[in-house]
């Protein structure tokens, strides 16, 4: 709803009421950590400023005091949202520096990375790049995963070509691509 080029919007009022009212919205629809929900909140409270002027102070003050009782609420914990991303960027074939670098972009701190990796790699068989590496193969189809099993020299050339580039080493592609199904739906 922006007002025409040229023309100033008029500015709506802004409380603290009005900013639990939008966060519980949010986190209703999304979830989300404590530092992207500040993001959200500060983002609304530009929106209702006239040429989206930064929020005042206390509206800073306001938009702190509404996510800290949110995470004390529990409407917003951290360290569960970064267990369950892990787990969804591992299934999606991610290897641990993606997955890290993720959270991190997402506002987990550095303790919460390294639980959340920690929880996710309790295999000490398959270690979590190699999980993550036979899951993208199973996802691109891959290896023993191919439609067929001669492959071209060009064909494998390109499936480890696409493994390096989502951040795997050459070795750990190598031997993903030449292992066995069954050796890596165990990893799965």
């Amino acid at each position: 709803m922006r007002s025409e080029p040229g023309k100033a919007r008029r500015a709506r009022p802004v409380s603290k009421e009005w900013l639990e009212r939008a966060a519980l919205h949010y986190l209703g629809r999304y979830a989300a950590t404590r530092a992207r929900l500040v993001e959200v909140l500060i983002r609304k409270v530009r929106r209702r400023h006239e040429d989206d002027a930064p929020p005042s102070a206390e509206e800073a003050g306001w938009v702190e005091a509404v996510a800290d009782r949110c995470v004390e609420l529990g409407y917003v914990d951290d360290a569960a949202y970064a267990r369950a991303r892990a787990a969804t960027l591992l299934r999606k074939g991610k290897p641990g520096r993606a997955i890290a670098a993720d959270l991190r972009h997402r506002g987990i701190g550095e303790e919460g990375v390294a639980e959340a990796l920690e929880r996710i790699d309790t295999d000490e068989n398959a270690g979590l790049d190699r999980r993550a590496a036979a899951a993208l193969a199973r996802r691109r189809r891959f290896g023993a995963f191919g439609t067929g099993k001669d492959q071209s020299d060009d064909r494998r050339r390109k499936e480890l070509g696409a493994m390096m580039r989502a951040g795997f080493s050459y070795s750990l592609a190598v031997e993903i691509l030449d292992m066995e199904e069954e050796a890596l739906r165990e990893l799965l």
